[in-house]
Order: structure tokens, then C-alpha cells, then sequence
């Protein structure tokens, strides 16, 4: 079930079922509102890590929110962050969703109607 007020879909399923097909349809035909997505692989190390899909989410962001790119250069002048310093054993994965995530996202200024 959506709820028209969501922001995120996620799909959960057992395998099989067709949840990379309804995804990948849903990017292609609906490229104008996704903004980022992450397809997950049970036997792909990459693609299994929260804090590289964290990244992968927060990278594809930039290349679509003007204000959060400009905010994540900031940020990362700022706080010399890299990947291997975020996806280190440093940080936590709330820490890389706060950080990225989160914290940018909430301070932007939006236009009624805008993402």
C-alpha cells in the first residue's frame, strides 16, 4: 500500500517475485520523480553494504537536487569527508544517514510542490 504522502517506496518481497522488475520500471518510466534508487543483490558484497548504498543515494542526489550539491560540497570541504573515511570504521551507518542524509536534506528550502 502507498500512502500519497510518501516520499520513499520500498519493496520487500521473497525472492522472485518480481521486485527488481516493478523497480526498474518504475525508474525508467518515472525518471522525473525518482530522484535516487539502490537495487540490493543477496550474493553482491557492494551492493549488500548500507554505507556504500547510503553513498550511492546521497552521490545520485546531486546530480538532481542543485541545493544539496552545493551543500554536500560545502560539507565536504568542510569536514573532510571521503569515502573511505565514511564507509571506515569511524563512523556508524546512522552517522553516514545524518550526516548525508538527513542533515542536508532537512535544510533546504523547498517549494510547495518540490520533491
Amino acid at each position: 500500500r502507498i500512502q500519497k504522502k510518501s516520499k520513499v517506496l520500498i519493496l520487500s518481497a521473497t525472492a522472485g517475485l518480481g521486485k527488481t522488475t516493478i523497480a526498474s520500471k518504475i525508474v525508467k518510466t518515472r525518471s522525473d520523480r525518482v530522484i535516487a534508487y539502490h537495487f540490493c543483490r543477496h550474493d553482491h558484497n557492494q551492493q549488500r553494504d548500507p554505507k556504500k548504498m547510503l553513498l550511492s543515494l546521497a552521490y545520485q542526489m546531486t546530480t538532481k537536487i542543485e541545493e544539496y550539491k552545493h551543500k554536500m560540497i560545502s560539507l565536504i570541504k568542510d569536514k573532510n569527508l571521503t569515502k573511505q573515511t565514511l564507509i571506515g570504521e569511524e563512523h556508524n551507518l546512522m552517522d553516514i544517514f545524518n550526516t548525508l542524509l538527513k542533515g542536508p536534506l532537512c535544510s533546504i528550502e523547498k517549494e510547495p510542490g518540490e520533491f
